[in-house]
C-alpha cells in the first residue's frame, strides 16, 4: 500500500465524478453507494472538499448555484 492520503484520494473521487458529469451534461443528485474505507473517502470528499455550501443543500445545489 502506498503513503496516498484520505484527502488525494477523496480529490480522486471528485476529479472522477466531475469528469463524468462533464462528459454527460449531468448537474443533478448522485448517489454514492459505498462500503467500508471508501465511506471514509465519500464523506471526507462530500464534508471537508465539497461541504462549502449552505448548510441542508447538496453539493450540486451548491455548485449550480456558484455556476451562475
Amino acid at each position: 500500500m502506498d503513503d496516498t492520503s484520505l484527502e488525494e484520494i477523496a480529490k480522486g473521487l471528485q476529479h472522477f465524478i466531475n469528469s463524468v458529469r462533464d462528459e454527460t451534461g449531468y448537474c443533478g443528485d448522485l448517489d454514492i453507494v459505498c462500503h467500508s474505507m471508501g465511506t471514509c473517502i465519500a464523506r471526507y470528499l462530500l464534508e471537508v472538499i465539497d461541504g462549502r455550501g449552505e448548510e441542508g443543500e447538496s453539493p450540486a445545489a451548491y455548485r449550480h448555484r456558484a455556476a451562475e
